[in-house]
């Protein structure tokens, strides 16, 4: 029986499966922008996402306080393209679909996709400021105490985390590196039962569902290392409401990208986080991450918002000059960054490229929201196929709230 020969549409289908097999941390993101990228509208790179509306309430049986409507988006810009280019020869195709399948498609398609996850965690890890786990200060500090992640404490804070900034109970996940399963695995092996579920997480060291949340390995979780100094203090400045920058006391080394901060000592008062809908303190520190930062000022997100009269108050207490800043953990460590977050937390978008060649070259298909592109072009001199797999893709963190780091 001769073998079917293998088209670029058919390569295609094969480089989205083993795309889709292999996206352990975007397929639980949200992906549903993709369709706004089939040339119908002329909005370039970017995407803008409305937020949600927030208001005030208001009690008694006095007149009602009318709010004015303000609509607000986000810009999630796609312009990350990522490709693979191989050479395979008139022969190579002759072979059939399941030949180019294991030698050429899979691996390439698998490269392909584990380099743009590793880039979209590590650029929305560092845009999440909840951080529990190993490194973290202590209740009295106002983060969920430190701990490793050796049992369900850790998880069970990022839970926690989650519930209080009002997250969705479903669609929730957490991605971990293998050693955090494996260390979850033994610290939970007292726990031992055989029923489907269990059984599998002791005989093949995974997790199912726990702590409000879908476990999924994944090798490429980011790791933050502190710089050398991670304790400083305000040193004036700008210190209104809804302010993203704080010019700080010199520090001997400046915050990188992802370090995550609380605001306040004894003296001069704490920042403390509060609840979404009911504005009122949780007890807990206000947590930051920093975005861009020098020895002598911090760019960070979010915006602490401490005006009681915006409905998008997010924190209470008043920044002052001298407050004390603390960096999450310790000088010159390095902590792995695992991930719990709610589908909404992250949107992923990847836009459908255009075809350049005839359909006998060039394949653009779109399955479950992801899209990628696989076109040859013949070398008459040697006989030989260019064959390439493109993915352009662009994620952001819409609602970074909704994602909790569990240190490690």
């Amino acid at each position: 029986m001769t073998n079917t020969i293998a088209t670029i549409d058919m390569l295609n289908r094969s480089a989205l499966k083993y795309a889709h097999e292999k996206l352990s941390f975007i397929g639980n993101c949200d992906m549903q922008f993709d369709a706004s990228f089939d040339g119908s509208t002329k909005h370039g790179a970017t995407l803008r996402v409305k937020n949600p509306a927030q208001f005030n309430v208001t009690s008694g049986t006095r007149a009602a306080t009318v709010q004015s409507i303000t609509d607000t988006t986000q810009t999630i810009t796609v312009n990350s393209p990522y490709h693979v280019t191989f050479e395979c020869t008139s022969q190579d195709l002759l072979q059939g679909i399941a030949y180019m399948d294991e030698e050429y498609i899979k691996p390439a398609s698998e490269r392909l996709v584990a380099q743009v996850e590793a880039a979209a965690i590590s650029d929305l890890t560092k845009a999440v400021a909840q951080t529990v786990g190993a490194g973290s200060y202590t209740l009295a500090g106002g983060y969920a105490p430190g701990t490793a992640l050796t049992d369900l404490a850790a998880p069970s804070y990022a839970m926690a985390m989650l519930n209080t900034q009002c997250a969705p109970t479903s669609d929730r996940c957490i991605v971990a590196n293998s050693w955090a399963m494996g260390t979850m695995v033994n610290g939970l092996k007292g726990l031992f039962q055989d029923s489907t579920q269990i059984k599998k997480q002791y005989n093949e060291g995974m997790m199912g569902r726990t702590s409000m949340a879908d476990w999924y390995a994944n090798e490429k979780t980011w790791t933050l290392t502190n710089t050398a100094d991670v304790a400083g203090a305000i040193n004036g400045g700008t210190l209104t409401s809804g302010v993203t920058t704080l010019t700080v006391d010199a520090l001997t080394a400046a915050p990188t990208a992802g370090m995550v901060f609380t605001i306040g000592d004894g003296s001069n008062g704490y920042i403390y986080d509060v609840h979404p809908e009911t504005k009122v303190s949780t007890g807990k520190l206000k947590q930051c991450t920093v975005v861009s930062a020098t020895t002598t000022s911090i760019t960070f997100s979010p915006a602490l918002i401490f005006d009681t009269a915006d409905p998008t108050q997010n924190c209470s207490g008043t920044l002052a000059d001298n407050q004390v800043i603390n960096f999450y953990g310790s000088a010159s460590t390095s902590y792995a960054q695992n991930l719990m977050f709610h589908k909404n937390a992250f949107a992923f978008v990847s836009a459908k490229l255009p075809q350049l060649a005839s359909n006998d070259d060039c394949s653009v298909r779109t399955s479950d929201n992801l899209s990628m592109r696989v076109w040859k072009q013949p070398d008459l001199l040697n006989d030989r196929l260019l064959l390439r797999i493109d993915l352009l893709a662009g994620w952001k963190a819409l609602r970074p709230e909704w994602a909790c780091r569990i240190s490690q």
